[in-house]
């Protein structure tokens, strides 16, 4: 039987007791499922099929893309201006406000049952977190004719494998092979780091960055469809 997994960060993040439930055969047992949810105001439950049951709204196709790093290519070029973010140059409410944009395929933000601001203050979080821990983190910005045109997160997961968190290209630049540019400089930085993997997540209804990532040498490696369940008592 599949349990719930009560989620402490969540949970206290977000001011309201949030669960996990992980189908591993791609079912939920329903009647088990309304008995161990009363205390929870949120579960996400993820499956890797879709789930025949009404009461879950599908919010999510999370797909991870994955690419092993060849070190001697040299196509990891960029055609625009890129910096490593410093927090005495560099504008922390433009980047925030590029994370809010790139956001909107976000479970967070579909599912407007979320009423408190979390998808604002998750994104928020993430951004700070990002430029506040330059152990584990690299932000990298674009710029296009001076002006920030994009940036890109790059977290370092082990001495062997890294992965790109949020990844924005301003609504007045796309098109321009900004992207493209962002994503071979976050390879650049961990081939000089030793990387030999590198993985990112998006939304498979996301098609701009399907694309984008399957141009860049990216492989689908996983999708599992995320289901939020609210308890409307």
């Amino acid at each position: 039987m599949n349990k719930i997994e009560r989620l402490e960060w969540d949970s206290t993040f977000f001011g309201y007791e949030v669960g996990r439930i992980i189908s591993e055969d791609n079912s939920i047992d329903f009647n088990n499922f309304v008995v161990d949810s009363n205390k929870y105001k949120l579960i996400y439950i993820f499956s890797k099929a879709p789930l025949e049951n009404s009461l879950f709204n599908l919010v999510d196709k999370k797909t991870i893309f994955n690419q092993k790093i060849e070190p001697n290519i040299s196509d990891y070029k960029s055609s625009v201006k890129i910096e490593q973010y410093k927090s005495e140059k560099h504008e922390f409410e433009q980047l925030k406000s590029l994370a809010f944009q790139s956001g909107i395929y976000s479970r967070f933000f579909k599912d407007k049952q979320f009423i408190d601001n979390e998808f604002q203050r998750l994104y928020t979080r993430w951004i700070e977190m990002s430029v506040n821990d330059s152990k584990n983190y690299t932000v990298l910005i674009a710029f296009y004719n001076e002006k920030v045109a994009g940036f890109i997160t790059l977290k370092y997961i082990s001495n062997k494998k890294s992965e790109i968190g949020l990844i924005a290209v301003s609504q007045d630049y796309r098109g321009l092979g900004i992207g493209k540019s962002l994503i071979n400089e976050a390879i650049q930085k961990s081939i000089e780091n030793g990387i030999e993997e590198i993985n990112i997540t998006t939304q498979l209804d996301n098609q701009i960055a399907v694309n984008l990532y399957k141009s860049t040498n990216f492989n689908i490696q996983e999708i599992t469809y995320i289901y939020h369940w609210w308890n409307s008592n």
